[in-house]
């Protein structure tokens, strides 16, 4: 899930030329990315025993170039639609102690900002010790953040620009670690909760992380539910996710859920919303078509019947 942090891409152009090759091929990688593509990508845990919807765009951008990531949470309240900001920072060093990271910088309208993070969880690994003579530390910490800011930030977002919203994490021991975060990432953590909070149906129960995509809320009629997309992940298939079933329709009475993930329609596979709906406009009354979908990691083969 790393992400090329941007001092980090600017240092590497120090190293080997290989290395500093390969940081220069990805951050490319990382600019030439837009909101929508942050938005496809982000994912959504949505449980009916939780108070709160979480967004992250923590599979937004993937590379091991550089230890550590960075990525958005969004907590949405699921009976008000309040929406709590919070930045999570995951912070790997080689060390011989703790440098225990308290605070971070940054800027706003109103000037240079600075505010203390919460530990969310610390680790250490020292099975090398003995040849490298260091451990590797792992603090991940966090910090709320105003959507005022971030969606200022959003705004600046051009394609292929860098308008970087720059961090600063400073540790008891006095070291820091310098992150930010692209506009495009920005403003698509936000499309991902407008789109969220638009669709959100009070009530209704929802399984596992998905990831929202841009949803295509017109009914599938006559099949009777609202499709989005799920990515592809953890070794399962994308495909045509289940964002709500009408009361009596054919997917209802076929034993559709809200959130399983349509992978295959009448022997075809599906990837995504665009592809089903193009699969339904060939439905006709009497027709019955076997299909599957994927509920959690169990895919159950199920029967349209229009």
């Amino acid at each position: 899930m790393g992400r090329i942090f941007i001092a980090c891409f600017l240092a590497s152009m120090l190293t080997s030329p290989a290395h500093a090759d390969r940081a220069q091929r990805e951050y490319a990688r990382l600019i030439a990315m837009t909101p929508s593509d942050f938005q496809r990508t982000a994912t959504l845990v949505d449980d009916d025993l939780e108070t709160n919807a979480v967004i992250t765009t923590a599979n937004g951008f993937q590379d091991s170039t550089f230890a550590g990531d960075q990525f958005y949470r969004a907590f949405i309240d699921k009976k008000t639609g309040a929406v709590a900001f919070q930045v999570y920072e995951r912070i790997t060093y080689g060390d011989a102690a703790w440098r225990f990271y308290e605070t971070v910088n940054y800027r706003t309208d109103d000037g240079l900002q600075s505010q203390s993070v919460t530990v969310i969880n610390r680790s250490v690994n020292c099975e090398g010790v003995s040849v490298t003579r260091v451990c590797i530390y792992t603090e991940d910490v966090a910090f709320e953040v105003p959507e005022e800011l971030l969606r200022k930030h959003a705004a600046m977002y051009t394609p292929n620009g860098a308008n970087s919203w720059l961090l600063r994490y400073k540790s008891k021991a006095g070291t820091s670690v310098d992150d930010g975060f692209l506009p495009a990432e920005t403003a698509g953590l936000l499309m991902a909760v407008d789109a969220y909070k638009a669709n959100h149906r009070p009530g209704a129960v929802s399984i596992g992380m998905i990831a929202p995509g841009a949803r295509d809320l017109a009914a599938a009629m006559p099949f009777g539910a609202d499709l989005g997309n799920s990515a592809a992940m953890w070794g399962l298939p994308a495909g045509a996710l289940v964002a709500g079933v009408s009361k009596a329709s054919v997917a209802s009475k076929a034993g559709l859920h809200w959130a399983d993930s349509i992978i295959e329609w009448n022997g075809k596979p599906v990837r995504s919303a665009a592809e089903l709906q193009a699969e339904l406009k060939g439905a006709r009354a009497g027709m019955k078509v076997p299909f599957k979908a994927l509920r959690g990691r169990k895919v159950h083969e199920l029967v349209a019947e229009f």
